[in-house]
């Protein structure tokens, strides 16, 4: 049995390659997505660390090979990120405003 996660916020923290989300689960787990290199990662944190812990003492969720959907692109984006986790992980419509800098 495949477990579903419900992301309740999430800002990405670089702009840059590679690209970095860390966000928060519904059940107050911090959640941290990375692409860089064609793989995409993510990390589970326990309910104890926040997100910027979740992908040094959380657990791996998913490993797995990308392909941008412009190849030229080198960041991923949020609708990107969505789409290659469905059915999986829930993540919000947009980035939180409130963590945004």
């Amino acid at each position: 049995m495949t477990s579903h996660f419900q992301v309740t916020g999430v800002r990405r923290t670089n702009d840059r390659v590679p690209t970095e989300w860390e966000g928060i689960t519904a059940d107050s787990r911090g959640i941290y997505a990375r692409y860089g290199g064609g793989e995409l990662t993510v990390y589970l944190g326990d309910p104890d660390d926040g997100p910027e812990l979740a992908e040094v003492n959380g657990r791996l969720l998913l490993l797995k090979v990308v392909e941008l959907d412009d190849p030229n692109a080198s960041a991923m984006e949020l609708a990107e990120l969505k789409s290659h986790t469905a059915g999986f992980i829930d993540w919000p419509d947009k980035e939180s405003e409130a963590d945004k800098e």
